[in-house]
C-alpha cells in the first residue's frame, strides 16, 4: 500500500513520518533531500515528499500508483495558507492516481498553537476548524482530518492502522462500483414503472420519469457504491413527496424497481466471492449477516436493503414479489451460500 506525505517545507512531514515508524522525535530534523521512504508493518511503503519548490517537477513520479496522500500543515504557523496552491497541489497528486484516491488532511505541531499551552489544544482545533471551512469554500475535497503532535505522540499512535484500513476500504468500493445491473431484470421492472407512470396525470409523470431516468444513470455509472445507495434512496424519497401518497399501484413498481437494483447489486457483490464479500459487510447490521438471516429471495431483499439504508422500510412485505425463475434462483444461491459457510438459515 502506496502512500505519500505531502505539504510545505517545515510542515512536520519527516516529524509525523518518524513518530509512525520508529515513535520517535527530534527537533532538528534536515530537510527532506527530493524524497524519503520508509516501510511500515510490512504493508505500507510511506514517501515522506519534499515540500521545497524545486523538487516540484519530480513528485509526480512518485505520486504514481499511489493509493493514499497525507497532507500536513503546520497549526503553529502564523503564514497564510495558500489555498490555491493546496488545491493545485492534491489535484495533481489526484491526475496522476485517481480521481477517489483519499487526501487525509493533517493538522500539525497542535503543541505549539498558542502562547499559552494550557490553550494549545483549543487553538489547534479553532485553527483546523478555519482550514476546514476554507476548503470547503475552495472546493477542495479531502477524505478526513487529524490534529496532531509529534513532539507529544498525540493522536498518532494507531495511524498506519487507520490508513492500512482506510485503503482497504475504497479499494472494495472501487470493485463494489464495478457491479454492472443484469439487462432482463431492470429492464423488466423499469418497463413496468414507465407504464404505470403514463397513466399519471402529465406533471406527475414528467416528474417521476426525470426521477427514474437519474436513478438509471446512476446506476450505470462506475460509482462507488454509497453514491448508488444514495441514488436508490433519492429515487423513492422523491418519488414519495410527487405521488403525495396517492397512486399505490405506481408506488408499488416504485418499490419493486428499487428492489430489483438492490438484488441485482448484491448478486454482483456476492460474485466476487463469499470471502471477498463477508470481508466487506463485516460488523453490526452488515449486508453478509443480512444475507445469512432470512430464507427467501423477498426477506434477503428486506433485510439487506434496510442493511445498505436504501429502501428505508419501503419493502415491509413479501406480497410485492411474484415468484419468477429470478427470485427463485437467488432464493437458491441463498441457501448454497449458507451451505456453503456451515450456517443455517431459519425456514
Amino acid at each position: 500500500m502506496k502512500v505519500v506525505i505531502l505539504g510545505k517545507k517545515g510542515a512536520g512531514k519527516t516529524q509525523l513520518l518518524n513518530r509512525m515508524l520508529k515513535n520517535s522525535f527530534s527537533e532538528e530534523i534536515p530537510p527532506t533531500v527530493a524524497a524519503k521512504f520508509a516501510k511500515i508493518d510490512n504493508e505500507l511503503d510511506i514517501w515522506d515528499l519534499s515540500g521545497d519548490e524545486q523538487y516540484e517537477n519530480v513528485r509526480g513520479f512518485y505520486y504514481r500508483q499511489a493509493e493514499a496522500a497525507i497532507y500536513c500543515i503546520d497549526l503553529s504557523s502564523d503564514e497564510e495558507l495558500n489555498y490555491w496552491q493546496i488545491r493545485s497541489e492534491i489535484q495533481r497528486f489526484r491526475d496522476f492516481t485517481n480521481p477517489d484516491v483519499p487526501v487525509v488532511l493533517v493538522g500539525t505541531k497542535a503543541d505549539i498553537c498558542s502562547d499559552n499551552p494550557e490553550k494549545n489544544s483549543e487553538a489547534a482545533e479553532e485553527k483546523i476548524k478555519a482550514i476546514i471551512d476554507e476548503f470547503q469554500t475552495e472546493d477542495i475535497s479531502i477524505t478526513d482530518v487529524f490534529v496532531t503532535s509529534s513532539k507529544e505522540n498525540y493522536n498518532i499512535e494507531g495511524f498506519p492502522e487507520y490508513l492500512k484500513a482506510l485503503i482497504q476500504r475504497i479499494t472494495r468500493e472501487r470493485e463494489i462500483a464495478q457491479v454492472s445491473f443484469q439487462p432482463s431484470q431492470w429492464q423488466e421492472a423499469y418497463t413496468a414503472l414507465r407504464q404505470r407512470i403514463a397513466l399519471l396525470p402529465f406533471d406527475k409523470y414528467i416528474a417521476i420519469d426525470k426521477e427514474l431516468k437519474a436513478l438509471k444513470t446512476a446506476l450505470e455509472q462506475p460509482l462507488l457504491a454509497e453514491e448508488k445507495a444514495a441514488a436508490v434512496k433519492t429515487f423513492i424519497d422523491q418519488s414519495h413527496l410527487i405521488l403525495e401518497g396517492k397512486h399505490p399501484n405506481v408506488l408499488k413498481s416504485v418499490l419493486i424497481l428499487a428492489s430489483v437494483a438492490t438484488v441485482t447489486v448484491i448478486a454482483g457483490l456476492i460474485g466476487f466471492g463469499i470471502g471477498f464479500a463477508a470481508g466487506i459487510w463485516s460488523g453490526p447490521g452488515a449486508f453478509f449477516t443480512g444475507l445469512m438471516a432470512g430464507g427467501t429471495a423477498a426477506s434477503t431483499v428486506v433485510a439487506t436493503s434496510s442493511a445498505l439504508g436504501l429502501l428505508s422500510g419501503g419493502l415491509a412485505a413479501y406480497s410485492l414479489f411474484k415468484p419468477s425463475k429470478e427470485l427463485v434462483a437467488i432464493d437458491d444461491f441463498v441457501t448454497q451460500i449458507s451451505e456453503s459457510m456451515s450456517l443455517n438459515i431459519p425456514k
